[in-house]
């Protein structure tokens, strides 16, 4: 199975995101081939395209494992990226995306951890990338709440939503009063 992208599927500014540096080849391979559903895996970064060769005897499950590497890493370089299709657009899905990011409170408590505990952070992990993308999210998100009737109006509908995971609501209620999503130096 390959998952992934090239010129023929994806204009160079996209490929351009999901682009992996040579320095992280090597993780993002050491990362799937210990992954759910992954027996062996190839991983390919150029200049016109990225794709990851599996194989697997759940596509599903691999598939999934290859989208949380991704998610978890390009979530939090892209989120400017969501604001703007959300600022030019209206659309509700990238503010949807974003707010998915809440579920990572755990990630977020395990950098935390790390970071007070002085241990010195040799690598981005896809942890670490959520972590970061909970605290970043949380912020913009609540600084849209509170600024943009819209995106307001979209976070109200989400607490009232059945699809949205109870934990999630409880991160959406805290926009405001959770620390972590106080810009620096504000309280």
């Amino acid at each position: 199975m390959v998952v992934g992208l090239n010129y023929r599927t994806a204009p160079m500014a996209v490929r351009e995101r999901f682009w992996i540096e040579e320095s992280r080849r090597y993780e993002a391979l050491l990362q799937l081939s210990r992954a759910e559903g992954i027996d062996e895996v190839v991983v390919l970064s150029t200049c016109n395209r990225t794709e990851f060769w599996l194989w697997t005897k759940d596509v599903t499950l691999a598939a999934n494992s290859v989208m949380r590497l991704l998610g978890a890493c390009l979530l939090y370089t892209s989120l400017d990226f969501m604001w703007s299709t959300f600022g030019a657009t209206g659309e509700y899905r990238p503010v949807e995306t974003i707010v998915s990011t809440l579920s990572w409170g755990a990630d977020y408590d395990d950098f935390d951890k790390m970071r007070k505990s002085g241990a010195h952070i040799t690598e981005l992990t896809p942890s670490i990338y959520r972590g970061l993308a909970y605290m970043a999210a949380g912020w913009s998100l609540g600084s849209f709440q509170r600024n943009d009737p819209l995106a307001a109006d979209y976070i109200e509908y989400m607490l009232a939503s059945p699809e949205i995971p109870e934990s999630v609501k409880t991160e959406l209620k805290g926009l405001s009063t959770n620390p972590v999503f106080k810009q620096n130096g504000k309280k």
